[in-house]
């Protein structure tokens, strides 16, 4: 793999409508609120190589990615690029050799925060992507704290614990394949998102993440974390968390759960795809983002629309997040990144931000995305 790409300096340039990087490719999110101003996190990679060739997005996982860090201060209009979150390879036992991928960014403190991330090794030229959960912190979003990264769970050190929860791994000596598991995608343990269960008295920190429970069989992993002043570990790994409409795809990845305590009730979204393997192209995998509740984190959930928890509307999105919850007016202001099947103007760019009317659950057939102007 090639760790000879220099990541550019922030740029100056306020971004409206979304975000069109002039020097990146950009995808994934997550995001957090601090007082008026939001934070945009999302997997990054410049669009031109050192050696002056254009970079086809397609083969962007043969390069390490950043974490890069956006901000607004009016509701999302705009957005200042702040620059690298986090860059691979920093860990000191060497989780994040290889590359980053996605995660997410819970406060913990009015200024402190815990950045969840998958972090991807590569065991060798054939296994070069084996995920693991894992975390560190931050103050005011700006970049990790050193020495503060923490390995929770690694599909090789934590085996045994992974299987006897339930959760499928393929064989031990072929984990992270570039050829994926058992004629299927590729390793599923990746994409970790945290929340407080503020419902709950005690208000348990949970983490949840994309996981499988057979080769083609996508399912959400969760498990409870402990919080202390020394750091994080895992309280107790929860079985995987099936979906109702489970069927209708393979994958299941960056998963999201909005605690909306006006309604006593969770939300869960998830980008899936119909990828049956490795070998597939990218023109016959479809893509889209789904909208779930339930009355617990465990469930059972139940698709938001009538018949069917996908979200009309969002053409070639993938990978959204929640930037706020306005309680009163029950809406969601989100934002999304577009895949490589859009305009190549907007391909790895990311859209206007949307909302969804959260009165419209369990209402009418499908959930549909409104622009906002």
């Amino acid at each position: 793999m090639t760790f000879s790409i220099n990541i550019p300096e922030a740029t100056s340039t306020l971004f409206s409508d979304g975000i069109c990087h002039p020097s990146l490719y950009l995808w994934d999110s997550w995001s957090y609120k601090q007082g008026d101003t939001y934070h945009l996190y999302c997997l990054a990679i410049n669009r031109v190589l050192p050696n002056g060739t254009h970079l086809c997005p397609k083969n962007r996982n043969d390069y390490p990615f950043h974490i890069r860090h956006f901000t607004s201060t009016n509701s999302g209009k705009q957005w200042q690029d702040e620059g690298v979150f986090q860059s691979p390879a920093a860990a000191s036992d060497k989780h994040d050799s290889r590359n980053v991928w996605s995660g997410s960014m819970h406060a913990l403190s009015e200024n402190r925060q815990l950045a969840a991330y998958t972090g991807v090794r590569e065991i060798d030229e054939e296994r070069p992507f084996l995920q693991s959960l894992a975390v560190g912190q931050a103050l005011n979003g700006v970049e990790l704290l050193s020495d503060s990264q923490q390995l929770l769970l690694c599909p090789l050190r934590d085996e045994e614990m992974i299987r006897d929860a339930g959760y499928f791994l393929g064989e031990r000596n072929s984990l992270g394949s570039k050829y994926g598991e058992n004629s299927g995608p590729i390793l599923a343990w990746r994409d970790p998102y945290c929340f407080h269960d503020t419902e709950c008295s005690d208000k348990p920190l949970f983490m949840v993440w994309a996981a499988k429970n057979a080769a083609k069989k996508a399912v959400l992993g969760m498990a409870t974390l402990d919080s202390t002043r020394d750091g994080v570990q895992i309280d107790t790994l929860l079985p995987p968390i099936t979906l109702p409409d489970e069927h209708l795809y393979t994958q299941l990845e960056l998963p999201k759960i909005v605690v909306d305590s006006t309604q006593n009730r969770y939300l869960l979204f998830v980008a899936t795809t119909t990828r049956e393997s490795e070998t597939q192209s990218d023109q016959e995998v479809q893509k889209c983002i789904r909208l779930y509740h339930a009355t617990s984190p465990q469930g059972p959930w139940e698709m938001a629309g009538l018949k069917t928890s996908a979200i009309a509307g969002l053409d070639h999105q993938f990978g959204m997040t929640v930037l706020d919850l306005n309680a009163d007016k029950q809406t969601l202001l989100c934002i999304a990144p577009y895949t490589e099947a859009a305009a190549s103007d907007k391909a790895l760019c990311f859209a206007p931000s949307f909302e969804l009317n959260l009165g419209d659950i369990g209402q009418v057939d499908n959930l549909e995305a409104v622009r906002v102007s």
